[in-house]
């Protein structure tokens, strides 16, 4: 199972080994990852989103927005909200079906 770090970092690779040039083949093997892999990962980008935003959160600093907006909502439902673990579980149930629906 590969992390989102890990997943950015290698569709990063791939993407500029591409633009210098190499095959996909290549450059999927370059970044140790299957081409199999690279294609599931293309495949789940396609949520309706806007590409840019999709291109930022595929990146370490969108990946740390993302835990920031994560560990907010958090915080906010139990502390705030008075609301217990489940609910917040909940919630980010929801926002896995819709990921780009927030709050």
């Amino acid at each position: 199972m590969h992390d989102r770090r890990h997943r950015a970092d290698c569709l990063r690779a791939v993407a500029q080994a591409q633009q210098d040039g190499q095959s996909q083949r290549a450059a999927t093997a370059a970044a140790g990852v299957a081409r199999s892999t690279l294609r599931h990962w293309s495949a789940a980008q396609a949520t309706g989103a806007a590409p840019v935003l999709l291109a930022f959160t595929e990146t370490p600093e969108g990946l740390q927005w993302l835990r920031r907006i994560l560990v907010a909502a958090h915080w906010c439902i139990t502390e705030l909200g008075g609301a217990g673990i489940r609910v917040v579980n909940r919630s980010l149930r929801a926002r896995c079906a819709h990921p780009w629906r927030l709050f």
